[in-house]
C-alpha cells in the first residue's frame, strides 16, 4: 500500500497487549503506527494523529473467526463493521 510513495515500513515492535502497550512503545521507540480512525480519540496527549497526505486508497480488511461454530458475538461484530463501512462509503 505504501510502496508507490517510496515507503517501506520497518517493524521494530509487535505489541498485542492492547493500545496502551502500543502507545507506550510508540513513545519509547519514537516510532509511528498506522491506526484505525477511532484510536485517535483515546490517544494520550503525548502522541498526535495526522492523516496521510495524499490520502491512501481504500484498503481491504478481513476478520478471522472459526468456520465451525463461530462465536455469535464475533459474527455480530463482523456484521456491525460491514454496516459501518457501507454507511461511511455511502456518506462520501
Amino acid at each position: 500500500m505504501l510502496k508507490p510513495f517510496g515507503v517501506t515500513p520497518r517493524f521494530i515492535a509487535l505489541d498485542n497487549d492492547g493500545v496502551s502497550t502500543m502507545f507506550a512503545a510508540l513513545e519509547a521507540h519514537h516510532a509511528a503506527a498506522i491506526l484505525a480512525e477511532g484510536v485517535a480519540d483515546i490517544m494520550p496527549r503525548s502522541l498526535v494523529a495526522r492523516p496521510f497526505s495524499p490520502a491512501l486508497p481504500d484498503v481491504v480488511v478481513r476478520i478471522g473467526f472459526p468456520a465451525v461454530r463461530p462465536n455469535s458475538h464475533a459474527e455480530n461484530f463482523a456484521r456491525l463493521l460491514r454496516e459501518e463501512a457501507e454507511r461511511l462509503k455511502s456518506a462520501r
